[in-house]
């Protein structure tokens, strides 16, 4: 089948012609190795770098997708935190996506970050780019 671009809607949902699943797997880190020099956050860039260089890869997985599940938001900073349109209290962090290696199944966020955000008790999600 060929490629068609989407309409984006000016609102509403824009789906996917294509389907696409996740796949995870835990990548285990030393906690003294997942805080950077000034003390912030650093188990994504680490679990990151272990993935893309594991030695019977040879060249890395440079082009797979790495995200997560849960835990806090890599590279967004808090003033771009959603807040729900029900209760107006700060939505949870869900997960961090990024992009995607084939024409059919990526996300076209233009080379950006993608956050999927939940308010469990309200039932509303948001999705940034970054």
């Amino acid at each position: 089948e060929e490629l068609r671009p989407v309409a984006v809607p000016e609102a509403g949902l824009t789906l996917l012609p294509a389907t696409s699943a996740i796949r995870t797997h835990v990548v285990t880190i030393d906690p003294e190795d997942a805080c950077d020099e000034e003390g912030t956050d650093g188990a994504y860039d680490l679990a990151r770098s272990g993935w893309k260089w594991e030695p019977e890869e040879g060249f890395g997985k440079q082009r797979e997708v790495l995200g997560s599940l849960g835990g806090s938001p890599s590279y967004l900073e808090d003033d771009r935190l959603p807040v729900c349109p029900s209760c107006t209290g700060t939505m949870e962090f869900a997960a961090h996506l990024e992009e995607g290696i084939t024409r059919e199944t990526a996300m076209k966020l233009g080379g950006q970050l993608g956050y999927v955000f939940v308010c469990r008790p309200c039932r509303e999600g948001a999705f940034l780019t970054d």
